[in-house]
């Protein structure tokens, strides 16, 4: 995925292919971008929220610097960056892999509950990916009574703003549909949605609400991805 979104952006007067890897993708990215596959080291952050540690680039980035005052201002003094991980970038392998370290600015650091500080948010210096080890969709979309989600109303401006920056890049890609049953068979509303929240009992917790059951994972060009009732090859 993201060779393949660097390669769209590889020239910007066709297209504006934006990225926000969040968690996993996070991983992924970091990964693809160095080219080394035992980048990551083991981190103890799941079900739990923190501030984030601002280096001296982020409130000028473009991911960053495109939100409200007040909304950076809370990411860095209160509990709004939603942690779900176990493996991570420490500050140290990004900056010993060239792939990575030369391609992309250090925005945020964290740390787990053990005070092992990892890179929590970076941006690419010249293509529009921004990639977060945290979850900023999770505040407005996840209500499990298990997890520790910040559901405030500055918790919530983390999660528009975040969402704007993604819109405003999208805006200006020059990908489209070719017509509506192409836009049709893009959407989520495809697949099943299943209510995975419910309680057994009264004293249960789930852990998500929500979950949307996809087919297996089709391999197929980008830049043309099959129409309807066309065969495509299934990746196992």
């Amino acid at each position: 995925m993201v060779r393949a979104a660097t390669a769209r952006n590889a020239h910007p007067a066709k297209d504006h292919f934006p990225v926000l890897a969040i968690c996993l993708g996070f991983e992924a990215m970091s990964v693809a971008l160095s080219g080394n596959a035992s980048l990551l080291s083991r981190y103890d952050a799941e079900d739990g929220a923190a501030p984030l540690f601002f280096t001296t680039a982020a409130r000028g980035s473009s991911f960053f610097g495109s939100m409200p005052a007040t909304v950076l201002d809370d990411l860095e003094t209160k509990p709004y960056a939603r942690e779900s991980h176990t493996w991570g970038v420490s500050l140290e392998a990004l900056t010993a892999e060239p792939g990575l370290r030369d391609a992309v600015d250090v925005l945020s650091l964290s740390a787990d509950p053990e005070g092992r500080v990892y890179v929590s948010s970076y941006e690419h210096r010249t293509l529009p990916f921004a990639a977060v080890q945290w979850h900023p969709e999770k505040n407005a979309f996840e209500w499990g009574d298990k997890l520790h989600i910040p559901h405030t109303d500055g918790a919530l401006a983390v999660t528009h703003a975040v969402a704007r920056w993604l819109s405003r890049h999208a805006r200006a890609s020059a990908a489209a549909p070719r017509d509506v049953l192409e836009e049709d068979d893009a959407l989520i509303y495809n697949h099943p949605a299943a209510f995975t929240g419910r309680h057994e009992n009264v004293g249960d917790r789930p852990w998500l609400d929500q979950a949307y059951v996809l087919p297996p994972w089709v391999d197929w060009d980008a830049d043309h991805p099959p129409r309807r009732g066309e065969r495509v090859a299934v990746a196992r």
